[in-house]
């Protein structure tokens, strides 16, 4: 399994239900979601220590919302953004810093979106 289909897998279990999770930023999706995209920097050395190297591995998560009725959107927003935070908290993926909300369209829609910045710890082999 790859790393992002391993951030997948603890998203459904941060969300088994309700929010639709992508591992990729798709042609077409169902709101609420999230969508993983990958960050910039994506992977950053951390340290060196014998045969290992610790280096920490970074996404965006989007979370998309249907701006139908902005005021709700924006609680939607802000309640899957807390949740998302809260869950992530004891996971090897932690949830660093979330963007302000924007209005964003995809595919002639327009959603209610931000930007929560993950990250994780990993260890390979030289």
């Amino acid at each position: 399994m790859g790393r992002r289909q391993d951030l997948r897998a603890t998203l459904k279990t941060v969300f088994p239900s309700g929010v639709n999770i992508y591992d990729h930023p798709p042609d077409s999706m169902k709101a609420p979601c999230i969508t993983i995209e990958g960050a910039d920097p994506w992977i950053v050395p951390r340290s060196m220590a014998g045969s290992s190297r610790r280096m920490a591995m970074q996404y965006d998560l989007k979370i998309w919302v249907n701006r139908t009725v902005p005021a709700k959107a924006y609680n939607r927003l802000e309640e899957i953004t807390l949740d998302l935070f809260a869950g992530l908290l004891n996971e090897r993926w932690k949830a660093m810093e979330a963007s302000a909300p924007v209005d964003e369209e995809h595919s002639n829609t327009t959603y209610a979106t931000c930007n929560v910045a993950v990250t994780a710890m990993l260890e390979a082999n030289q």
